[in-house]
């Protein structure tokens, strides 16, 4: 009997951008922002830790952050993935809360209320009699008073699934 032996060599395949999914933005968290990274070579899910690592760089602030992946294994070179990191839905909701107490500095009743401001969401509401609030479209109907009270008006800030909560004191004449 004849013995074959024989090497077999296998050439790391180049990483390449097309073959990782586009980063979708981001929110900043106050700390380091490290989506997952996805990655295909033909109709094979490359691994994480078998095929590829990642490093981030510019991760924390708001702006342009870089995931670096870098082949291992089967797979060799480098890739650069960037990704914007913005103001968390908290941070928007609190700048549209901040907006809406600038709005409302004065005790003066308002003929209506804006339902959205800074593209967050607004509704209102009173625990008074002295006055109903339409969330859908801000008006605000007063029912007669015989004399001048002081209502408390709540207006709830939503941007997704974060809320900023701001309190008015309105005089109804």
């Amino acid at each position: 009997t004849d013995t074959l032996k024989a090497t077999l060599t296998v050439t790391p395949k180049n990483l390449t951008e097309n073959m990782f999914e586009s980063i979708p933005a981001q929110s900043e968290t106050g700390e380091a922002v490290e989506p997952a990274i996805s990655g295909k070579f033909g109709d094979a899910k490359l691994e994480l830790g078998t095929d590829f690592t990642v490093t981030y760089e510019n991760n924390i602030a708001q702006g342009t952050a870089k995931a670096v992946v870098t082949g291992i294994g089967n797979f060799q070179g480098e890739v650069e993935l960037t990704f914007e990191i913005g103001e968390s839905d908290l941070v928007k909701a609190r700048k549209a809360r901040e907006a809406l107490e600038a709005k409302y500095t004065t005790n003066e009743l308002p003929t209506e209320f804006v339902t959205t401001i800074d593209s967050a969401k607004v509704q209102w509401f009173s625990t008074s009699t002295a006055l109903g609030i339409n969330n859908a479209n801000g008006a605000i109907t007063m029912i007669q008073v015989e004399e001048e009270q002081v209502v408390l008006v709540y207006a709830l800030v939503i941007v997704n699934n974060a809320a900023e909560y701001a309190s008015f004191e309105f005089v109804v004449p």
